[in-house]
Formats: C-alpha cells, sequence, structure tokens
C-alpha cells in the first residue's frame, strides 16, 4: 500500500513539473512572437 501511495505522489509530481514545463514554453513562445513583431 505505500509504495502504491508513494507512485500515486510521485506521478501527481511529474505531472506537476510536465504542466509547469509546458506553460514555461507557453510563455517563452508568446515572448518571442511579440519580439518577433
Amino acid at each position: 500500500n505505500k509504495l502504491k501511495v508513494f507512485m500515486s505522489d510521485n506521478q501527481d509530481v511529474y505531472k506537476t513539473k510536465v504542466l509547469k514545463f509546458f506553460c514555461m514554453l507557453k510563455k517563452e513562445r508568446q515572448f518571442n512572437y511579440i519580439f518577433a513583431v
């Protein structure tokens, strides 16, 4: 049971990291777009 909880916790952390990463990419793209224009 502890292992399952640990795995699910890790999955949540991984998901949030991925979401943050995509948000950063989006912001960078917007900045590039603004500078390009």
